[in-house]
């Protein structure tokens, strides 16, 4: 499984995961209204990453968020996620594939970052 909210990848982890369900998740949370106004808590990351260890064999939480705006545009945390998917080995995504679909469906001028992203998700595992 690949999220980029770590308390939703945990909602679909308790309903569907076991110990053969890897998961990969961005650690950037984001807040529902209730957490902003005070009226109910969020668990803290360490929280999520013991509940994701009592679940998942396989789990990691990364920061691609912020690698993203390293590189200019927090919109390339879904690249950075998919390069360190491929870093996992778990699936069969290299960078020869991705360069293929990026020249697909990227903007011409949108293709160095993107592949900057991905080489940059690859090296965070």
């Amino acid at each position: 499984m690949i999220a980029l909210e770590p308390v939703e990848a945990l909602r679909v982890l308790t309903k569907y995961g076991n110990p053969d369900v890897a998961v990969l998740t961005n650690s950037r949370m984001v807040y529902p209204m209730g957490v902003i106004t005070g009226e109910f808590t969020y668990p803290t990351i360490e929280e999520v990453k013991s509940m994701f260890e009592k679940i998942s064999a396989k789990n990691w939480i990364i920061d691609a968020t912020s690698v993203a705006v390293e590189l200019g545009n927090p919109v390339l945390s879904n690249i950075v996620m998919i390069g360190a998917l491929a870093g996992t080995s778990l699936l069969p995504i290299d960078r020869r594939a991705f360069e293929k679909e990026i020249a697909k469906t990227i903007p011409a001028g949108k293709h160095q970052i993107n592949l900057k992203a991905f080489d940059a998700g690859v090296k965070m595992l």
